[in-house]
């Protein structure tokens, strides 16, 4: 993980407030290169370059920090997304699987989570020489 300067909020993300779209209708492609550029071609949570696939697709999705199922108004929230990798013992489908089991289905409090793009997570986290992450004492 390392901090990123976000850019802008893209169009894409204004026009779908003003159309008073939803999540699942929501054309992505441009978001996603947004969020790609902006986290220099790396997953917001492991720092792992992002493949494509053959068709030149990223293997990746957005993530919202805040899960949408628990802030209805953090769904096109520019400052709540994250573009992350696919693996699921990490990252962002990992996060909300592991908050589902260990929250009993509580809201997630997204306090607890390092938000690369406001928060130097080198201020949390120290990388092992085996590529390990500890937390900061």
């Amino acid at each position: 993980m390392h901090k990123f300067k976000r850019p802008e909020e893209p169009q894409c993300l204004i026009d779908a407030r003003a159309k008073k779209e939803t999540w699942e209708t929501f054309r992505k492609a441009e978001l996603t290169e947004c969020l790609h550029r902006a986290q220099d071609g790396c997953c917001a949570y492991c720092d792992m370059k992002l493949k494509r696939d053959e068709k030149g697709r990223l293997k990746a999705h957005i993530e919202h920090l805040s899960r949408r199922c628990e802030n209805r108004t953090g769904v096109f929230d520019w400052e709540n997304l994250f573009l992350s990798c696919e693996h699921s013992e990490s990252c962002g489908k990992y996060k909300d699987k592991q908050y589902k089991k260990l929250q009993n289905g509580a809201p997630v409090n997204v306090e607890n989570i390092v938000d690369p793009s406001k928060e130097e997570p080198l201020d949390y986290f120290r990388y092992t020489v085996l590529g390990r992450v500890a937390i900061n004492d």
